[in-house]
């Protein structure tokens, strides 16, 4: 699975991506940051495998300072 690759590659090496999906609140919404971690979402449809936690850009400016 590519896209599974692309997470842990972002993971891995703290590399940035842009990804759309849904909020927990249900909102579909574009994220850009490095993903935190991914699982299984079992509490949604089949549509909606994972579960993603990423951290968005202005989240990682506050770690490094910038």
């Amino acid at each position: 699975m590519r896209i599974l690759q692309r997470y842990s590659d972002s993971i891995k090496y703290r590399r940035p991506i842009t990804i759309t999906g849904l909020t927990l609140e249900g909102h579909v919404g574009g994220f850009a940051g490095v993903v935190q971690s991914v699982g299984h979402d079992v509490m949604r449809d089949k549509s909606s495998r994972y579960r993603i936690t990423i951290s968005t850009t202005s989240d990682l400016m506050k770690e490094t300072g910038d």
